[in-house]
């Protein structure tokens, strides 16, 4: 029976306020310093979860190796990031001097003062041996590692795509076994993603290889999806590449979420975003099915206070809007994944093997088939329909090689939103587009 829609549910929980704490697994496309990943984390901790992120150490920089040394996915093949620039990973963030910096504006922020405002050297030096000896404690490899100032912060030397199968793959069941997510939450990420439509207009079969995915975030979706957890993402407008230690605009290390933020666009988006996202984590996780997903895009808020109509202030701003379904009617044979699997081997994140998995509207939960079973039905497709839904849907005519733009192409209704000053929200199913509910059957 379908339940409430989105809408519905945050309507109605205005009133009855749904109290359930999560175990939520975070990533994103951007980097694991970035502002919104960091911030959003206090926000998550003090609204009583449990959360573990695990993010890419160099995510832009890695987009660019690979498309200067990887054309191809190759089975097998180990990619050597640890060559690549920018020492400490995303804004140098590992580097011993920016660590111990930070730790020292802690250590003021945390110590009590003692006679004229001084903290006591006694302390400072105690405060300065404990974090040595819990640092030596974490996990320090050359293709993952967590953060000595926030130990649930976990890096991968790879891209978005390889740091989410390697948190899957490696460092929940070999380092937190007791962390069992019951969300996968992706974002809040920089530059919009709008729902894709998962069949081509005259497939009967689709074929999906998430390892060749132009939209990373769509990838990551999927992969979740395909694991059964339910999926949030999200994604901002506004794209400022800020370093959540940025002083221009931070109040850093703070052990307070209030005591964080200083009086600017920035942070004000930051904050509103953030409390948008724990209304959907406590009224709507909770109504939705394992493997089902959220897509959710803010527009751009705050540009021009002075123009805009999107303003935000205290809790009133944007409001949610949720998306009419893309699905099509016509009967289809189902989607195939080509579902890649990282692993750490010597050091470096390879690429350890590939699966398929077949789903479609009858049985929406995945299956895992041969290969012997997908060149199968790729022969019957290519002698049915001479090849028909072979095709990249980015080679079709109408799209081009803009992201952005192919994705306000394919779902206008998401954009129109955006301008609308609207939070646009889908639900997606690992199957078909949009849905209109949550709940069984």
């Amino acid at each position: 029976m379908r339940l409430l829609t989105i809408i519905s549910i945050c309507t109605f929980s205005q009133y009855f306020r749904l109290a359930t704490s999560l175990s939520i697994l975070v990533s994103t496309t951007d980097s694991w310093v970035d502002k919104n990943v960091r911030y959003l984390y206090p926000a998550l901790i003090e609204a009583g979860h449990d959360v573990l992120f695990v993010g890419s150490l160099n995510s832009k920089l890695v987009e660019d190796y690979r498309k200067e040394l990887f054309k191809k996915s190759v089975a097998a093949e180990a990619k050597d990031f640890s060559v690549l620039p920018n020492e400490g990973g995303a804004f140098g963030h590992l580097k011993d001097s920016h660590q111990k910096y930070h730790l020292q504006i802690r250590k003021q922020n945390t110590l009590s003062r003692g006679a004229k405002n001084v903290i006591s050297e006694k302390a400072s030096k105690e405060y300065e041996l404990e974090f040595e000896r819990q640092k030596s404690k974490l996990v320090n490899e050359r293709a993952y590692g967590q953060d000595p100032l926030s130990p649930n912060f976990w890096y991968v030397n790879g891209s978005p795509l390889e740091a989410l199968s390697i948190a899957f793959n490696v460092i929940l069941p070999k380092h937190r076994v007791d962390f069992k997510p019951n969300l996968v939450l992706l974002g809040p990420n920089e530059g919009i993603h709008l729902s894709h439509e998962n069949s081509l207009e005259n497939a009967q079969i689709a074929f999906t290889d998430l390892s060749t995915f132009t939209d990373e975030l769509e990838a990551m979706r999927l992969l979740a999806q395909a694991k059964n957890y339910p999926v949030i993402s999200v994604s901002t407008e506004d794209a400022d590449h800020v370093y959540y230690e940025d002083e221009a605009y931070f109040h850093v290390e703070q052990a307070s979420y209030g005591k964080m933020f200083k009086r600017n666009v920035i942070s004000q988006n930051i904050k509103f975003v953030n409390m948008r996202i724990l209304d959907v984590i406590t009224k709507v996780v909770p109504q939705m099915r394992k493997g089902q997903a959220l897509n959710v895009n803010f527009p751009s808020m705050n540009e021009n206070q002075q123009d805009s109509t999107c303003v935000t202030k205290g809790n009133s701003g944007p409001e949610f809007k949720q998306m009419a379904s893309l699905s099509s009617e016509k009967p289809s044979l189902g989607h195939i994944f080509v579902i890649p699997e990282y692993d750490v081997e010597d050091g470096l994140v390879h690429l350890a093997s590939t699966y398929s998995y077949k789903a479609s509207k009858e049985s929406p939960q995945l299956q895992k088939i041969s290969s012997f079973e997908v060149s199968r039905l790729q022969h019957l497709l290519s002698v049915s329909e001479k090849g028909a839904n072979s095709q990249n849907v980015l080679e079709i005519e109408k799209y081009s090689e803009n992201v952005a733009r192919n994705e306000a192409l394919e779902n206008n209704e998401e954009f129109k939103a955006l301008q609308r000053c609207e939070i646009a929200i889908s639900i997606r199913s690992i199957v078909s587009a949009n849905e209109k509910g949550f709940g069984e059957g």
